[in-house]
């Protein structure tokens, strides 16, 4: 009985990870200042275009969207697409993003507001 429970166990799950067929957030980047990212995945086997994709944050814990960045580009079958902080200057309130985390996004985000300037209690959606 034992045996078949833990089949199940693991089972269950990579049976679900099988049926996953929609993009999602599957890594994000909170570091110092504004050196902020969003890692979407594609667990799919098809190239799925962005251009019907939004990101939205709803900022403090709000229930109404913040900001959004519509996304552009195409996700690769297996792939991920990066989001980065798109500030590329400083100003002495607001650092700019590291030039080293820009060079490996796919599509950088806008000026303030925009959802990469997201911090603990902000909620980021893919819509």
């Amino acid at each position: 009985m034992k045996k078949v429970l833990l089949s199940l166990l693991i089972a269950s799950p990579l049976s679900m990870l099988a049926q996953c067929t929609e993009l999602f957030i599957s890594e994000y980047c909170e570091g110092s200042g504004n050196n902020k990212a969003i890692e979407i995945y594609n667990p799919t086997a098809n190239s799925i275009n962005l251009s019907g994709y939004v990101l939205e944050r709803y900022s403090n814990g709000s229930a109404t969207i913040s900001d959004q960045l519509v996304l552009s580009g195409t996700v690769a079958p297996y792939d991920v697409f990066v989001i980065v902080n798109g500030q590329t200057t400083s100003t002495p309130t607001s650092p700019a993003c590291d030039t080293a985390l820009q060079a490996k996004a796919d599509q950088l985000d806008g000026v303030y507001p925009a959802p990469t300037y997201f911090n603990g209690n902000d909620a980021l959606a893919l819509t």
